[in-house]
Formats: structure tokens, C-alpha cells, sequence
């Protein structure tokens, strides 16, 4: 048997087929600057919100180390050696990634829809804001709620205070809690829902930074409240945002 001429001499690029040449340092160093010029992901500050209530109070788990011993790979065929395919391979898991933690957190901390537990607690009414300075750490404030929930069932005025005396530093935070539209915004976002009210505000200092400590209703019925601790914007402008999140048992 003769062999045709005008044959197609091209020769599969799966496995089985020779094994094309390896990227050049030139490719390889193509496909390192493309993953490093990717933005980084901006994650929505609702989210952050509620991915900190998720970590606050998820339930410890334990963690038992195993051993595993994997199979000796198999080198990668021909066409995943092509430096477009790694790219273009390189963007979708990274795309994949990034959708996958979102989703992961938003689905742990709500029902995907912008809404979580607290959306089931009614909005009831303001509870006071006070500005006392108090100096707050991640040790006090839980100690520091009874108190401020002591004040909510007192009936103290909902801004406490005269604003010519706050302290320069205070200034910002204490206009943050006082403005209704900024103070439900912000509440909404680390509620998670739309309309809750707060059982109160104080403002005062959280590690020396200028901070409101917000105390929000939960899902819990009233046996525990919600205690966040921001900064002057409520956003991630306070790095980190927010500065605390403790869910604290009602005295």
C-alpha cells in the first residue's frame, strides 16, 4: 500500500502523541505577569459583615490531622502546555475560586439573598445612643453590654450629650451615630437586613481608635444581642471592618 501524499501529516496533541517542547521562560514569565496584573477582588462591605457574624459565632470544630499518600502524577498532555490554554485556564480558576468563597459565605450566613437571620427580627424601636468615651477592648465590651442595655430599658434620651463638648477625636464617629440615615445604613449593613433598630449606641474609644459600639436584636429571640464595634464610617475605610463582632448573652 502506498501512502497518500496530501495526507494530513498532523499528529494528535493528546496523550499518546509525541510531547511537544516545553514553555520557554519567555511563556512561563507571560503567564506570571498576567496572573499578577489581575485586580484583587472587591468583596461588598455587607459581606464582610456578615462573614465576620459567621466566624464570631460558628461553633469550633476539630480538626484531626491525616496522613494521605498521593499517586504519582501523570505529566500533563501537550495542549495544557500551550501558553494561551494556561492563561486562559489560569483566569477560570481564579474566577472560580473567588465565586466559590462568596457563595460559600453568603449561603453560611443567609439565604443568598442579602438577607440573614437578623431579617426575621422586627425593626421595634431606636434604643439610646450615648456618647460616654468610654475606652472599649475586645475584653470589655462584652462586660460593657448588661450596662448599656441596663440604659435601653431606662429610657435615657436617644442622643445623650451636648455635641459642642464631644472630644475633637469623637467627632466623627458621634456624627456618624446621630445622622438617622448614615446610622441605618450602617446598621443595615451589619444586620443584614433592612430596618432593624439598634437597643443602643455608645461611642467611645476601641483600642484607642475612635469607635461606635453598636447593639443590634438577633434571631435569638431575646436571650442574646448582637454588639458591633465600628469606626467613624462604617465601611471598610476602618480598616479592619468592622473592628469586632461578639455575640453576648442577655443578663
Amino acid at each position: 500500500m502506498t501512502e497518500d501524499p496530501n495526507a494530513s501529516s498532523a499528529v494528535p496533541l493528546g496523550d499518546g502523541g509525541p510531547e511537544p517542547t516545553p514553555l520557554s521562560a519567555a511563556d512561563e514569565a507571560a503567564v506570571h505577569e498576567l496572573l499578577a496584573a489581575l485586580p484583587d477582588p472587591e468583596v461588598p462591605e455587607d459581606v464582610r459583615a456578615r462573614i465576620a457574624r459567621a466566624i464570631a459565632v460558628a461553633p469550633p470544630t476539630s480538626v484531626t490531622a491525616t496522613r494521605t499518600t498521593l499517586p504519582t502524577a501523570t505529566p500533563p498532555s501537550g495542549r495544557w502546555r500551550h501558553p494561551a490554554l494556561l492563561q486562559g485556564a489560569a483566569v477560570l480558576v481564579i474566577v472560580a475560586l473567588i465565586g466559590a468563597v462568596v457563595v460559600g459565605f453568603v449561603t453560611r450566613t443567609g439565604n443568598g439573598g442579602g438577607t440573614t437571620g437578623a431579617s426575621t427580627v422586627a425593626a421595634g424601636n431606636p434604643g439610646p445612643i450615648t456618647v460616654s468615651g468610654r475606652s472599649y477592648t475586645a475584653a470589655t465590651v462584652p462586660l460593657a453590654v448588661p450596662g448599656l442595655l441596663t440604659r435601653a430599658t431606662a429610657a435615657v434620651p436617644e442622643v445623650a450629650g451636648d455635641a459642642t463638648v464631644v472630644a475633637a477625636d469623637l467627632a466623627a464617629v458621634t456624627a456618624l451615630v446621630r445622622d438617622p440615615a448614615r446610622r441605618q445604613a450602617c446598621i443595615d449593613q451589619l444586620a443584614g437586613a433592612k430596618g432593624v433598630q439598634q437597643v443602643a449606641i455608645d461611642v467611645g474609644h476601641y483600642n484607642g481608635k475612635p469607635a461606635a459600639v453598636i447593639v443590634l436584636p438577633n434571631e435569638s429571640g431575646g436571650t442574646s444581642v448582637d454588639a458591633w464595634v465600628v469606626g467613624p464610617t462604617c465601611s471598610d475605610k476602618d480598616n479592619p471592618f468592622p473592628y469586632l463582632f461578639q455575640r453576648v448573652t442577655r443578663p
